[in-house]
């Protein structure tokens, strides 16, 4: 009996820790400024200096504004603050590189087919 009430004891007491425990993330804050830094774009002037410049995610280009976040008393965050500029300035810079190189990709695509119809072309002048 007593063998029974301890194992049901420590059983009832497992369930409870989980059942009354919170599960916080501890970055909340650092995905919300994430999220809200995928919505972030520079204008075409800011994005030109960005570009010439290769300027720090600590420049004010990435600086959040409360038309950017989705809650403006993070604006007072410095967790936040910094992961959006972070964030911002990632997405920023892997933006322009994919465009570049997927004008690369275009140009050498199109090289390429020029290349063999040119072929084909010289082939058939043969027969």
């Amino acid at each position: 009996m007593n063998k029974s009430l301890t194992i049901l004891f420590v059983c009832l007491l497992a369930a409870s820790t989980q059942t009354f425990s919170q599960s916080t993330h501890p970055d909340s804050v650092k995905e919300t400024a994430i999220m809200d830094a995928e919505k972030f774009k520079l204008n075409e002037a800011n994005l030109k200096r960005f570009k010439s410049e290769r300027s720090k995610h600590t420049s004010d280009f990435f600086k959040p504004t409360p038309s950017t976040t989705s809650n403006a008393s993070l604006l007072n965050d410095s967790v936040y603050v910094k992961a959006f500029r972070q964030a911002a300035h990632k997405n920023t810079r892997s933006s322009t590189k994919v465009k570049k190189n997927s004008t690369m990709g275009t140009v050498g695509y199109v090289a390429g087919g020029v290349a063999v119809v040119a072929l084909i072309f010289l082939g058939l002048n043969e027969i």
